[in-house]
């Protein structure tokens, strides 16, 4: 269940972000912390928590621990 939740998420955010115009690449984004930026790409790795209402990471350049960045969605906003 959490796995065709999480593909749904992904799918979801892949269409939406194509839609907007990208300011940042994988390469740019480190230069960027703490600034907002649009990032058009697509998750080497997509990890859940262990826990039910644990995060999901999307992480991008590689797969953990060895990753450029990762995206954080936090359990009460992932849903079940």
């Amino acid at each position: 269940m959490l796995r065709t939740a999480l593909f749904f998420l992904a799918t979801l955010l892949i269409g939406f972000v194509q839609a907007q115009d990208c300011n940042a690449n994988i390469e740019s984004v480190v230069g960027q912390v703490g600034e907002t930026v649009i990032f058009c790409g697509t998750p080497t790795e997509v990890r859940a928590s262990s826990k039910a209402d644990g995060p999901v990471y999307l992480n991008f350049g590689g797969k953990y621990p060895d990753i450029a960045f990762s995206v954080v969605i936090f359990g009460d906003v992932a849903g079940e």
